[in-house]
């Protein structure tokens, strides 16, 4: 039997989904840029469910969660002890972390200050930054703090184009347009993806781990991403000592919609 429990430590909202099988463990997953639990399929949070409990959160500024009035206010270390208040609020003690796209910056922060809490750590098409960053294509970061569009949802498939084919687009364009709906309930103001956008491109994940990271690391990558390039993770494995990469072939930057089955199987693996 499913459990979803919602909530909100210090003006961040969560969810937490529990199950009544003993001992199942728990994965805290941190969304990317401009992204909040809306942004998430539900097909892939239902299978992943399966296996793992799941903490869910709204960074500042997206979804239910508070939307700071400046875009100072958010920070890669402010969203990192967000997640903190999250689960602390749960009474949490141990857990795995998963982090995708900028939301990979924010869980190498949360692992750097809190790493006694932290099983494994989970980088999902994300970057190390600073040195170790292999940028886009030029204008790629530009025009996703600035999507082009009259109405919410062509700035929405603008977005989506600099994560995706246009063909692949085309495909998940059902898929999409409900994200788009659950997101609209609750839209992304622009100071975050400004403020969102001045944290990610301050963060160097090399400021964190001086003598290197002790937690087992899993990095994940689509080998075809054009938003944040396969290269980041090569980086990123090189980084982490104690790290492994599984690339999920023929995948661009929204694996979770893309290739689910092999994310899960990918995520899933941490445990074996």
């Amino acid at each position: 039997m499913q459990v979803k429990r919602s909530g909100k430590a210090k003006g961040i909202h969560y969810q937490q989904w529990t199950s009544e099988q003993p001992g199942q463990p728990v994965l805290v997953l941190i969304m990317g840029y401009s992204g909040s639990i809306a942004s998430w399929t539900e097909d892939f949070l239902d299978d992943l469910h399966k296996t793992f409990d799941l903490v869910l959160l709204d960074n500042r500024g997206t979804g239910y969660s508070f939307h700071p009035e400046q875009i100072e206010d958010i920070t890669i270390a402010a969203m990192a002890d967000d997640v903190h208040e999250v689960v602390q609020e749960l009474g949490l003690q141990r857990f795995h972390v998963l982090g995708y796209s900028l939301g990979g910056c924010i869980a190498q922060q949360y692992a750097a200050v809190y790493p006694e809490q932290v099983q494994s750590l989970i980088l999902l098409s994300t970057t190390a930054g600073g040195s170790l960053y292999a940028a886009p294509d030029k204008d790629f970061l530009s025009n996703l703090e600035s999507p082009k569009g009259t109405t919410p949802w062509e700035m929405a498939l603008h977005m989506w184009g600099l994560c995706l084919s246009e063909a692949r687009v085309e495909k998940h364009k059902e898929a999409l347009g409900v994200i788009h709906e659950r997101q609209m309930q609750k839209p992304t103001p622009r100071r975050t993806f400004a403020g969102q956008m001045k944290a990610f491109r301050s963060f160097a994940a090399e400021k964190l781990f001086p003598d290197g990271c002790p937690l087992p690391v899993t990095i994940i990558s689509g080998t075809n991403d054009r938003l944040m390039p396969h290269r980041n993770s090569l980086l990123l494995q090189q980084y982490y000592p104690n790290s492994r990469l599984i690339e999920i072939e023929d995948c661009e930057h929204l694996p979770y919609l893309e290739e689910r089955d092999a994310l899960i199987q990918a995520i899933q693996s941490i445990l074996a």
